[in-house]
């Protein structure tokens, strides 16, 4: 009974000072599924943390107020800053950001998970503590998600306390009488004769003793006359000429050849010729809606894809519209995005997709599959597949090149806003009616810099692709990191960033979403900045740098700056 009551008090001694156990089922969900691929790749996991939840939902506030996304917050603190604040004596530290429109424990982890960066940060052996915190923005809709990592010198993995054992007191033993050994007469037994003691012996080295040889038995074979002992030794005292009369040759023996007996070659067993090659996207379409399925077994990059038929097009960055669960670099095996005309509401995804990550009602100059016989599919400027519309599904291999049409159908694209607010990094405004059209040109430098009192637009102009980590901008109006552009929503990697391309940022609050620069040929991530970060807008003057070493110093004024990079 006192095992009981003592494991009684235990346990509310332990939920009492255990503040982690009022985390939200997603930070606990994040949690667990974090230390799952950690514990798997042979890591320690991870503990959660009160003050460096109090930290993350600081940080979470803040950009809810702000609806957006930054590291340094709005009284221009960064994470080490709001950690320390709460008595956490960190050491080492790091800090994941997103937003999303939903509390999906799972989606955050895979978004922040696919991420290069964001995923580093979770696994790195460096942490051992953990905060998540969100908090929700009503006018957006967004949830706005912070993970700060963390350790310290002081942490202990948290071990369960055994139940102290009880101890179980002996009983006393009794001890007995001595008994009393009664003497009893001894008898001397007669002395032993003494028993004759062998001479030792020793064990001699082994010696080896040759095998005799036999001599061979004689045989009846006669030996030649020339052979003889008498013979040649009177062929010595003879003259030599008239021992050459009579010497005869010794014959030599002639080989038996053994012809080469040939061993045919194994034949190859053809390969079946009807084996299918295997695909990667089934696109399944009917009059009413147009659904694209991975079918590949595996995460597939499906960013930069477009259909286009004589009767209208379509890119695929119109279902990153603000409520694309998954990313289209690496969307998930088994699932689909969907699209239909306007004059439907909402219609069923098929039945062999496994989960619709986003939809969207079409214009007329969209809906590419109607009033057409066949339509092609591009992904950027390589045309992969041409399917019939007639049979109502097409098989797609994103590695397959086919040879570009003569023409190609140019249609009228005004129309390609979506009809809800638009999220996504690409408009129609910002997409070239032929992928193939408007290649980049070399430009008087690696990087153009474009900037206004309302936007800044950085552009590849090297006429090849670039890699652009590292770089930093510094300026009277605030400090800004190339780095911030890697949200969730960057469609290409900064290390690999493509020629004639560009990324770019506006103030909070801008009315009206700002165009991309006419040199810039796509535009694949953008970013909303508070007014106090903008360095392009205030003062004379900001510098670019990578690595600390400062590339340029651009003039406010002049709205324009090219630089090489190292």
């Amino acid at each position: 009974m006192k095992r009981v009551l003592w494991f009684i008090v235990m346990m509310i001694l332990l939920m009492s000072s255990s503040p982690n156990l009022a985390q939200t089922p997603t930070a606990w969900e994040i949690l667990g599924i974090l230390n799952d691929a950690r514990l798997g790749s042979g890591l320690v996991p991870l503990a959660m943390n009160s003050q460096l939840t109090s930290a993350a939902q600081r940080h979470s506030d803040d950009m809810a107020m702000q609806d957006a996304l930054f590291h340094q917050g709005s009284d221009e603190t960064w994470f080490w800053d709001r950690v320390n604040a709460t008595g956490y004596p960190l050491v080492n530290g790091a800090e994941n950001v997103l937003y999303r429109f939903d509390t999906s424990g799972m989606g955050a982890y895979e978004q922040w998970r696919n991420s290069q960066d964001h995923n580093a940060n979770m696994m790195s052996v460096l942490y051992v503590e953990v905060g998540i915190a969100y908090t929700f923005n009503a006018t957006s809709g967004r949830y706005y998600m912070t993970m700060v990592l963390g350790s310290r010198i002081d942490f202990l993995p948290p071990t369960p306390t055994p139940a102290p054992l009880s101890t179980i007191t002996a009983i006393p033993t009794i001890t007995p009488m001595p008994t009393i050994t009664p003497i009893l007469p001894t008898h001397t037994p007669a002395p032993l004769l003494p028993t004759p003691t062998l001479p030792p012996t020793f064990s001699a080295l082994a010696t080896w003793t040759p095998v005799p040889t036999i001599p061979p038995l004689p045989t009846n074979t006669p030996v030649p006359v020339w052979q003889r002992a008498g013979f040649l030794a009177l062929q010595n005292w003879l003259p030599r000429r008239v021992v050459a009369l009579w010497q005869v040759p010794t014959p030599t023996p002639i080989p038996t050849l053994i012809p080469p007996t040939w061993t045919p070659y194994p034949t190859l067993t053809p390969y079946p010729t009807n084996t299918p090659r295997p695909m990667d996207l089934l696109l399944v379409y009917n009059y009413d809606s147009f659904t694209l399925i991975n079918v590949a077994d595996r995460p597939l990059y499906i960013d930069g894809i477009s259909f286009y038929s004589p009767s209208g097009e379509m890119f695929g960055r119109v279902w990153d519209n603000g409520f694309l669960t998954a990313p289209l670099n690496a969307f998930p095996s088994g699932d689909c995005l969907q699209a239909w005309n306007r004059e439907y509401d909402q219609l069923l995804k098929p039945d062999m997709c496994s989960y619709r990550h986003s939809w969207m009602r079409l214009t007329n100059e969209q809906t590419f599959w109607r009033n057409s016989d066949t339509f092609d599919v591009y992904q950027w400027e390589n045309r992969i597949a041409s399917c019939l519309v007639s049979t109502g599904q097409c098989l797609v291999n994103l590695d397959d090149r086919l040879a570009l049409p003569t023409a190609m159908p140019q249609v009228n694209t005004q129309n390609q806003n979506n009809n809800t607010t638009n999220n996504t990094n690409q408009n129609s405004a910002n997409v070239p009616a032929n992928p193939t059209a408007n290649s980049p040109v070399r430009g008087v430098a690696d990087v153009r810099l474009v900037y206004s009192a309302e936007s800044f637009s950085l552009i590849n102009t090297a006429g090849r692709n670039l890699n652009l980590s590292g770089l930093g901008f510094a300026g009277e109006g605030g400090l800004m990191s190339i780095s911030e552009w890697d949200n969730g929503y960057l469609s290409r990697p900064l290390g690999n960033f493509p020629s004639g391309d560009c990324i770019q940022a506006w103030q909070i609050g801008v009315q009206n979403q700002p165009v991309k620069p006419n040199e810039c040929i796509w535009r694949h991530a953008y970013l909303t900045v508070a007014d106090y970060r903008m360095f392009w807008s205030l003062g004379s003057a900001f510098t670019v740098s990578q690595g600390g070493t400062v590339l340029a110093t651009c003039r406010v004024s002049a709205g324009v700056c090219d630089f090489n990079l190292p």
